[in-house]
């Protein structure tokens, strides 16, 4: 198969299978793809120097997302 994947996730499988309950996955694929639509959505933010993160409206809180692989992004 053109551009086929093949992932060993069985250190992560206990999390993936909690991530798929929680987002009511269907499929390990389905929930890669949420995963990468938010991954790429973040970059793209990044690109743009937005910061990302999450907002608590209530006490009025910011906390900025802290991963590697945004830590990259120029």
């Amino acid at each position: 198969m053109k551009n086929e994947l093949r992932l060993n996730i069985r250190a992560d499988a206990d999390k993936i299978a909690k991530l798929r309950e929680i987002t009511n996955s269907a499929t390990n694929q389905e929930l890669l793809s949420n995963a990468l639509t938010l991954l790429e959505w973040a970059i793209k933010e990044k690109q743009e120097h937005h910061s990302i993160g999450s907002l608590d409206a209530e006490n009025k809180t910011y906390r900025e997302l802290v991963m590697p692989a945004l830590s990259n992004i120029d």
